[in-house]
């Protein structure tokens, strides 16, 4: 049709094959998808028995303006309607058994539902960059229900085998929803350090200058989901049938050791009406050949209370030590 226009050219010989392809991506006529693919295979040294791995190629992908409506029928159930425009542009080259990449990727009023989250996102801006050694995301915005969180980030990669990197979020006022839980919103600063190995992964997790509010009345409602008549839900998260039996790998996967911490470096700020509290600390947890394990201290700086019509006061507490048995 004219909405989706669609060119394709493809040159092979024996030594060298390229092929183009131009994807309209909507009405607009700057609105285009461009990827260009060449590999200089030699196919009579491949027939007979040359190194695949050493075959140099260049491939280079362009996209402008992508509405994200276009594609909104190929994200998970989890995710409803999604919107906003993309602009990608990536070069992988070098030879297919060590590829180089380099791509830029910036979103731009983007929005979508969250169904676990229960929340609307929008204005959703996103500017990231990946190479072989490293992903930086340089800007990334949003806003929900009243609330917005910033973030960026960067992790580097380590030969493909490991990564390390830390990311930064700011919120405010950011809702919490979820069934069973009164209505909250959450204002702090929360620093992730990740780094991961072969055989060990950890990850400290940092949150300052935080500050929950319970029962609030500022959390707007979302968006409702846009329903048809036509189309029909499925459920997708249904158990296995209980006659499906699972089977060992022979050889057991290599144990790794996990750590995990997280620090209330100042205390966390819980206010609402019936509730006025004040929490730090810090707590760890450990899992490893020998089992898993967990140890640390929160602490109560001051609060109160109100249950049933009564107010009570807590006294500053602390609760340390904290420590699972291992398994």
């Amino acid at each position: 049709g004219e909405k989706h226009r669609v060119r394709a050219n493809i040159d092979v010989t024996q030594a060298e094959q390229a092929v183009r392809v131009d994807l309209g991506l909507g009405d607009a006529a700057e609105s285009w998808a461009h990827v260009d693919a060449k590999v200089h295979a030699k196919v009579p040294a491949l027939l007979d028995g040359a190194d695949w791995k050493t075959t140099a190629f260049e491939l280079t992908a362009d996209i402008r303006d992508l509405d994200l409506r276009q594609v909104s029928a190929l994200t998970p159930v989890a995710i409803q309607d999604v919107r906003g425009h993309l602009d990608l542009h990536a070069v992988v080259d070098g030879t297919l058994g060590k590829p180089q990449i380099d791509g830029h990727v910036k979103l731009r009023g983007g929005e979508a539902t969250i169904v676990a989250a229960r929340q609307r996102l929008k204005d959703v801006e996103l500017i990231a960059s990946l190479t072989n050694e490293r992903i930086e995301v340089s800007r990334l915005r949003m806003n929900s229900a009243g609330g917005s969180l910033r973030g960026s980030g960067a992790v580097s990669i380590s030969q493909g085998v490991g990564l390390a990197g830390r990311v930064d979020l700011q919120a405010d006022r950011l809702p919490i929803r979820s069934p069973g839980l009164p209505r909250m919103t959450f204002t702090g600063n929360i620093g992730t350090v990740v780094d991961v190995g072969l055989d060990s992964t950890s990850v400290e997790v940092e949150v300052a200058a935080s500050r929950v509010d319970v029962f609030t009345s500022r959390i707007k409602a979302a968006a409702a989901i846009p329903t048809n008549d036509n189309v029909g839900f499925v459920d997708f998260d249904e158990p296995p049938p209980r006659d499906v039996t699972f089977i060992p790998a022979e050889t057991p996967a290599p144990q790794r050791t996990t750590h995990i911490e997280v620090a209330l470096v100042d205390p966390v700020k819980i206010i609402g009406p019936s509730v006025d509290m004040e929490w730090g600390g810090r707590i760890q947890a450990d899992a490893g050949e020998g089992g898993a394990s967990a140890e640390g201290a929160l602490r109560s700086r001051r609060g109160s209370f109100e249950l049933l019509g009564n107010e009570f006061k807590m006294e500053p507490v602390s609760y340390t030590h904290l420590t699972l048995p291992t398994t």
